[in-house]
C-alpha cells in the first residue's frame, strides 16, 4: 500500500531510534508535569499550618483551583495541536507551567498561591493532548498500548520525585524552596524540546489522503463527534471515576499518614515516593504490556485487564485505610497503586483507536479535561469537605471515612471498563 505522496507505508513511519528518543523526551516532560502538579500534596501540611486554611480550602487549592482554567484552556489548545506544530505547543506549555510553579514558591499569601496554581493548570493543559497525538504518529496501533504505558509512567516518576525530594526540601529549607526546585528543570527541558524534538508527520492522516485543515473542522463538530461515540463515553466515564479515587488519595495520603501515624514530612515523602512511584510504574508498564499482548489474540483484554485490576485496587485501598499499623498500611498501598495504575496505557490507547486520526489530540484533551475536572476537581475537594464535616465527631480519624467513601467511584470505573471490554466481543 502506498501513501498519497507515493511513499510506502513503512517509509512514512519514523525510525525506531528517533521514535524512542522522542518518546523519552515526552515521558520526561510528563514526569515534570506531575512533579509540578503533585508536589502540593507533600507540602499540604506545612502550607496549611502557615496559612491556617481548612481541609476544604486545601482540597480546593489542590483540585478546583488547578482544574478551573485547565479545563477551559484544554479544548482550544487541543484543537490547535490537531492543526499546528505540537512540539512548539508542548515546549511553550512546559515553559509556562514551570514558570508558574516557580511563582508558587514566591507566594506570600494563600490567594497568590491559588492564582499561581491556576497558571500551572493552564500550562499543563498542553502536555497530554500534544504528546498523545505525537506518540500515535510515532508508533503503529499494535505498539501504542506499550508506548503510551511508557509515557504514562511519567506520572509515577514525577510523583516519586515530588514526594521524595519535596519532603526533603520542605524539611530542610521550607515548602517554598520545594516549589522552586520543582519548577527550575522544566525551563531547561522546554528549550531541549524546542530545539531537539522533531515534529512527527501525521502519518494516518497522510495515508488516508485527508486534508488536515478540512478534516479537523470546528471544535463544536469535533465535540459532537466525540460525545456521540458510545465507546469514548464509556472510556471517559471510567477514567474520570477512577481519577476521583487516584487524585483524592494522592493528595491526602501525606495527611493521612501524618495524622494517624504521626510520621514527619520527610519520612512521609520518602515512603510515599517509593510506594506510589514504584508501585504505580509497575502497574502502568505491566498492564500496558500485558493488555497489549493479550489484546492481539482477544481485543476485549485491552480493557479487561484494567477492569479486573481496578476491582482488586478497591480491596487494597480499603486494607490501607483500615490497616492496624503503618507498615501494613504502606504494603497495602503499594499493591493498591499497582492495580490502580493499570488503566493508563490501555485506556489511552483505546481512546486513540476509537477516534479518527484527525481527532486524536482533541479526544485526548477532552478525556484529560473530564479526568481533571471530575477527578482532580472533585476527589481532593470531596475528601476535604468530608474531613471538615466529621472533624468534631471523629477528629483525625475523619480522613478514614472520607477515603473509604471515594471507593464508590472505583466501582463505577470497573463497571465502565468492563462494559467497554465486553462490547469488543460483540
Amino acid at each position: 500500500m502506498h501513501s498519497p505522496a507515493g511513499l510506502p507505508k513503512a517509509a512514512v513511519r519514523i525510525r525506531p531510534a528517533r521514535a524512542g528518543f522522542a518518546l523519552g523526551l515526552l515521558t520526561l516532560a510528563y514526569s515534570l508535569n506531575f512533579l509540578d502538579r503533585q508536589i502540593l500534596a507533600i507540602l499540604l501540611v506545612p502550607i496549611q499550618k502557615e496559612f491556617g486554611a481548612s481541609d476544604t480550602a486545601m482540597g480546593a487549592l489542590a483540585g478546583m483551583y488547578f482544574a478551573a482554567l485547565f479545563t477551559l484552556a484544554g479544548i482550544p489548545l487541543a484543537q490547535l495541536a490537531d492543526r499546528g506544530n505540537r512540539r512548539n505547543i508542548l515546549a511553550f506549555g512546559l515553559l509556562a507551567w514551570s514558570a508558574m510553579t516557580l511563582l508558587c514558591g514566591l507566594s506570600r499569601t494563600f490567594v497568590q498561591l491559588a492564582l499561581a496554581r491556576v497558571g500551572v493548570g493552564i500550562g499543563e493543559a498542553t502536555c497530554l493532548p500534544a504528546s498523545h497525538s505525537m506518540i500515535s504518529d510515532l508508533y503503529p496501533s499494535e505498539r501504542r498500548p506499550g508506548a503510551l504505558a511508557i509515557f504514562s509512567s511519567g506520572i509515577h516518576l514525577g510523583t516519586l520525585i515530588a514526594f521524595a525530594l519535596g519532603g526533603w526540601f520542605a524539611a530542610r529549607y521550607g515548602w517554598r524552596s520545594a516549589f522552586l526546585a520543582a519548577g527550575a528543570p522544566g525551563v531547561l527541558l522546554a528549550l531541549v524540546l524546542r530545539w531537539r524534538l522533531r515534529e512527527p508527520r501525521r502519518v494516518d492522516v497522510l495515508l488516508a489522503g485527508t486534508d488536515l485543515a478540512q478534516s479537523t473542522g470546528t471544535i463544536r463538530a469535533g465535540l459532537r463527534e466525540l460525545f456521540t461515540n458510545p465507546r469514548f463515553l464509556l472510556l471517559a466515564g471510567g477514567a474520570s471515576a477512577t481519577s476521583v479515587v487516584g487524585y483524592g488519595y494522592v493528595l491526602w495520603n501525606p495527611a493521612f499518614l501524618a495524622r494517624l501515624y504521626k510520621m514527619p514530612v520527610q519520612e512521609v515523602g520518602l515512603a510515599l515516593g517509593l510506594v506510589c512511584g514504584i508501585g504505580g510504574a509497575i502497574g502502568t508498564l505491566g498492564s500496558g504490556m500485558l493488555a497489549g499482548r493479550l489484546a492481539r489474540a482477544a481485543p476485549y483484554w485491552l480493557l479487561g485487564v484494567p477492569a479486573i485490576a481496578l476491582g482488586f485496587s478497591i480491596l487494597f485501598y480499603a486494607g490501607y485505610v483500615l490497616a492496624p499499623n503503618r507498615t501494613v498500611a504502606l504494603v497495602q498501598l503499594f499493591f493498591a497503586q499497582i492495580c490502580a495504575a493499570s488503566w493508563f496505557g490501555p485506556v489511552f490507547a483505546a481512546v486513540q483507536n476509537a477516534v479518527r486520526p484527525e481527532r486524536r489530540a482533541l479526544a485526548a484533551s477532552v478525556l484529560l479535561l473530564l479526568v481533571t475536572l471530575v477527578g482532580l476537581g472533585l476527589g481532593p475537594t470531596l475528601v476535604g469537605v468530608i474531613n471538615d464535616h466529621y472533624k468534631l465527631l471523629l477528629g483525625d480519624f475523619a480522613i478514614v471515612r472520607s477515603l473509604l467513601v471515594l471507593l464508590v467511584f472505583e466501582v463505577v470505573a470497573v463497571w465502565c471498563f468492563a462494559l467497554a471490554a465486553l462490547s469488543e466481543s460483540d
